[in-house]
């Protein structure tokens, strides 16, 4: 059985409001990383550029606007899908198919099923430990919950 789901496809990149650019665009799902995806862009002549954003947002991306930080997907119209990624002093706005998109999620579906995601279960702990807590919020550490 898979454990990820590849495709490729031509998105454009807007640089004037009247001028794009075509380029080749990657997306990678991993099941071992169900909650992300990884979108590649490669210009020629220049070194690819990888975004990995959240699995969620590409899915809701394809029917309404959704985002507020450095990744922003919304719907243009039935055929085509805005990605804007932004970061310190720059921003790209990604034209892409639709269709491309959508038979790409179905594809992560069918591997992962959306609410089957399995998250490490020590996640919680590994967060106390990169945060420096002594104690999970809301317990105490023989492992009773705080009232």
């Amino acid at each position: 059985m898979p454990s990820a789901v590849h495709s490729h496809t031509v998105m454009h990149l807007v640089v004037h409001q009247e001028h794009v650019l075509p380029l080749l665009a990657h997306l990678d799902f991993d099941a071992g990383d169900p909650c992300a995806v990884r979108l590649s862009v490669h210009l020629v002549g220049e070194e690819p550029v990888q975004w990995v954003f959240a699995r969620t947002l590409l899915t809701a991306g394809l029917t309404e606007a959704v985002g507020d930080g450095d990744v922003r997907i919304r719907p243009l119209c039935e055929d085509e899908v805005e990605i804007s990624l932004g970061s310190v002093g720059a921003c790209a706005e990604l034209r892409a198919p639709a269709d491309a998109l959508a038979l790409f999620v179905q594809g992560t579906e069918q591997l992962v099923p959306v609410g089957r995601e399995e998250v490490d279960e020590d996640l919680d702990e590994q967060l106390a430990s990169i945060l420096g807590w002594q104690d999970l919020p809301g317990e105490r550490r023989d492992g009773r919950r705080r009232k």
